[in-house]
């Protein structure tokens, strides 16, 4: 069932161009989505492609608000949830592709357990493979395994890995792809943190949510495909610039005052190692303007 008066899950989008994409993602909901009383509600932070007019034209139903500016996804997602009328929210990406309807089984899930906070899915790769879709709490540990280039490599084993994991899995991060929460419980924490533009948000919604008491769930459906991960440009100054920021203002807000200064000052070390590595060595100078930027603002939330 399509929206009506009175919706049990309510379904935000955050809009920013890529058109075609959405469109694919609003077809697989109406279309796979039966047995639910939902409403859509997409959020355009102010596309330079035709998004508007586009769900005015198709999707009637939708509701939607038009930002003049972007002021990021988290303030997005807010902005969705406070008209939201559903007893669950389901915030989704844009570039998610339902093969069946997992709405309703996420729905019995939450309701049968109490002490539920965040509710996700493992994700699909186009070609049916597993995605990375929860993750640790940020550490050092983990920040030097990252920077010095095992990333990759432990991304790997825990792909191979989550073949053979039982669900439902208790995480730390429930990846903000594609994921439910109660509106009560969203609304109690305040919901995501409007200080984080994009990236992380995720992350620090997750913390504060087990901190308060609850547990995040990961379950599989096996019926959702997520394109973001293999669509984005990893090497794009922007998605570095503010995935950095992020883990900069998660270990501010979350994390104690030395952890905090450690932090950046290991990365700070470490970029500038980076570099001159990638400008000397590889002769990388996209690689180098990239570091050079991060390494300035690690500096910058040092020294202020």
């Amino acid at each position: 069932m399509h929206a009506n008066k009175t919706p049990l899950v309510s379904i935000v989008i955050v809009s920013f161009n890529n058109k075609n994409t959405l469109e694919n993602t609003l077809n697989s909901i109406y279309e796979k989505i039966k047995e639910t009383n939902f409403e859509v509600i997409v959020v355009d932070n102010a596309s330079k492609e035709d998004n508007v007019n586009m769900i005015k034209a198709k999707f009637a139903d939708v509701k939607l608000i038009e930002n003049k500016t972007n002021k990021g996804f988290a303030h997005a997602c807010n902005q969705g949830a406070k008209i939201a009328e559903g007893d669950y929210l389901l915030f989704a990406n844009s570039d998610i592709i339902l093969m069946g309807n997992p709405v309703q089984t996420m729905v019995k899930e939450i309701e049968a357990m109490e002490n539920i906070g965040l509710l996700g899915l493992q994700l699909r790769n186009e070609d049916g493979s597993y995605q990375p879709s929860f993750y640790a709490f940020p550490s050092l540990i983990r920040r030097l395994i990252e920077l010095i280039g095992l990333k990759n490599v432990l991304l790997k084993l825990r792909r191979e890995k989550s073949n053979t994991l039982s669900f439902p899995k208790e995480v730390d991060i429930v990846k903000g792809a594609f994921f439910m929460i109660r509106k009560k419980l969203f609304e109690k924490h305040k919901g995501f943190d409007d200080d984080y533009f994009m990236y992380v948000e995720d992350a620090d919604l997750s913390y504060r949510i087990k901190k308060g008491g609850y547990q995040n769930y990961v379950i599989d459906t096996e019926n959702i495909i997520h394109l973001g991960e293999h669509h984005e440009d990893v090497r794009s100054s922007f998605i570095f610039y503010f995935r950095n920021k992020g883990l900069i203002l998660f270990y501010k807000k979350n994390f104690i005052t030395i952890k905090y200064y450690l932090f950046l000052i290991v990365n700070i070390s470490f970029f500038i190692i980076k570099k001159y590595f990638y400008r000397i060595i590889h002769n990388n100078s996209e690689l180098y303007r990239n570091y050079e930027l991060v390494r300035k603002l690690y500096c910058k939330y040092l020294f202020n």
